[in-house]
């Protein structure tokens, strides 16, 4: 009998083999998280990134709708710039077009703009771009 519970550890002056195998386990939570906390903190700031470019991209999207369609209407260049730029990202480029075509006078608005980086962190900041056409009403 005495033979046996030595084989299994737990004779004396030994260690049972549960308590060597959790002894031995300590430390890889930490080490595990060290690892992961900041692939999870990457994560998250690339996604917050690719949020703000997609936001970039829908207020050109806006701006050139609405310089398009209020330049349709024949409101003056110069209200329809500031409109324009109160609707764009910061910083936007905004170029207007005018053009015939055999349906009649047509209107082009492109706005490009260059969106921002999260803070100071070294991500590129992608240009953005969109374009509208509206056809001059009579």
């Amino acid at each position: 009998m005495v033979s046996e519970l030595m084989l299994w550890g737990i004779g004396r002056g030994r260690r049972s083999a549960h308590h060597w195998r959790v002894n031995r386990d300590n430390g890889y939570v930490t080490a595990e998280a060290a690892i992961v906390f900041p692939m999870v903190v990457f994560v998250g700031i690339l996604a917050l990134w690719i949020l703000m470019a997609g936001l970039g991209q829908i207020r050109t999207v806006d701006a050139a709708r609405t310089a398009a369609r209020a330049l349709a209407r024949g409101e003056a260049q110069t209200e329809v710039l500031a409109a324009a730029r109160a609707a764009a990202p910061q910083g936007a480029a905004i170029q207007i077009h005018r053009f015939s075509t055999p349906v009649g006078e047509m209107v082009q608005v492109v706005v490009r703009a260059r969106v921002g980086s999260v803070g100071r962190l070294p991500f590129p900041t992608p240009e953005v771009a969109s374009t509208a056409v509206a056809r001059l009403e009579p």
